[in-house]
């Protein structure tokens, strides 16, 4: 359907974002490339048009990573584009291993480039407090890499905690949320980190992929740099690597599982993107993982479905409501929160829709549905049914009073 659609997209493609920019209902799209991007507008048809130049949104720097969310809460979704390295041709510098081989040199060898906020409407700032909330650089206070990044509430404590992927031997990490604005690094104690040392990690994202209510972990990974014992090998893609599954343990831990998670898991390619969602809404998310020099891979969940599970779309001003809490209570059980986003991961666009998975026996049960929307207000459904996807619409449920 590419040339139906339209949608002429011939630069250096690096990652897409997807949200409703205009309001009109449909999911248009941002294209992130080396050189200038594209805001291509859905005309609700099948077809795009390229409005780059008259929304002002285009970035002429490499741009990688790039998210759509309301900022100023005042109904418009803005656009945050994240920018990678000062870099061009007429710059480039060798790289050699030590065999002599030359590859990609690492991200160290070149200026940064500032990243780029593109206001729809309203007035608001924002203020860089990395440093003071803790997540800016590890525990030992060093800078990492940082390609992939995704939140959530993984200990159940109502907090959304965050995950960062990184080169080989930085470990990725694991910031919990203390509820206070301050995170503290567990990569080591959660056994996130350790496992991930010899990798160099890009795509992921808290995925519950058993449907026990506690949000896992996946990993996709492939080097930057040339692996010395490929290129002796003679391997033509010695940047491969296997991916990874990490289980949640329930206490703060995790366990890796990858060699429980099927064939899939042992094939070695140089992994990059991974985007999350429920591909065959049977109440699970699968996955699609973009290779370099490999096929694109869709993971389709085979384990999640087995377990109770619910599934809602949210709809407010900016359509898909994103940035909107999701509080799933159930009787007997601790409550379960999630987040309406299409960001994430690395250089990907996710499902919008919101899935739990609601555990096994009694903890199935759900009480009632709470939404805390991005303008602050609340409401509460208690007529919501597990095993089957629904749409809960601002302004159609009990209002509950103003939420932080």
């Amino acid at each position: 359907m590419t040339d139906a659609s339209r949608i002429e997209a011939a630069g250096y493609g690096m990652g897409v974002t997807t949200g409703d920019f205009d309001n009109d209902g449909w999911t248009d799209l941002y294209v992130t490339n080396f050189g200038s991007n594209q805001l291509l507008r859905n005309r609700g048809d099948g077809t795009f048009d390229d409005v780059t130049s008259a929304s002002g949104a285009d970035d002429p720097r490499w741009s990688v990573a790039a998210s759509f969310f309301d900022f100023d809460r005042d109904g418009w979704l803005d656009l945050y584009v994240g920018n990678y390295v000062d870099y061009s041709l007429a710059d480039h510098k060798p790289c050699p291993l030590p065999s002599g081989v030359l590859t990609y040199c690492a991200p160290g060898a070149y200026r940064p480039a500032a990243d780029s906020l593109f206001r729809n409407r309203g007035d608001g700032t924002f203020a860089d407090n990395a440093l003071l909330a803790g997540v800016a650089v590890n525990r030992e206070g060093q800078p990492e890499a940082g390609m992939g990044v995704d939140t959530g509430d993984f200990d159940g404590d109502g907090y959304p905690d965050i995950v960062v992927s990184h080169l080989e031997q930085e470990t990725n990490t694991l910031y919990v949320n203390g509820g206070t604005g301050l995170f503290r690094d567990e990569s080591a104690s959660s056994q996130l980190g350790p496992p991930s040392l010899p990798f160099t990690a890009f795509g992921i994202g808290w995925i519950d992929y058993d449907n026990d209510s506690w949000l896992d972990v996946l990993v996709v990974n492939g080097a930057v740099i040339g692996m010395d014992a490929l290129i002796r090998e003679g391997d033509p893609y010695p940047l491969r690597q296997t991916d990874q599954l990490f289980h949640n343990l329930g206490d703060g831990s995790f366990a890796e599982v990858t060699a429980e998670a099927g064939a899939v898991f042992e094939s070695s390619e140089v992994s990059r993107a991974a985007a999350f969602g429920d591909v065959d809404n049977d109440g699970d998310l699968d996955v699609v993982v973009v290779n370099s020099n490999a096929p694109t891979r869709l993971l389709l969940n085979q384990v999640g479905q087995d377990q109770p599970w619910l599934g809602l779309r949210l709809v407010a001003d900016n359509r898909d409501a994103l940035g909107a809490q999701v509080l799933v209570d159930r009787p007997g059980a601790p409550p379960i929160w999630r987040h309406v986003h299409t960001d994430g991961s690395y250089a990907s666009a996710r499902d919008p829709r919101v899935l739990a998975g609601l555990g096994a026996g009694a903890n199935a049960a759900v009480s009632h549905v709470e939404v805390r929307w991005s303008d602050g207000t609340a409401e509460r459904w208690t007529d919501v049914r597990s095993g089957e996807y629904q749409t809960l619409v601002q302004g159609e449920g009990e209002a509950v009073g103003p939420q932080p």
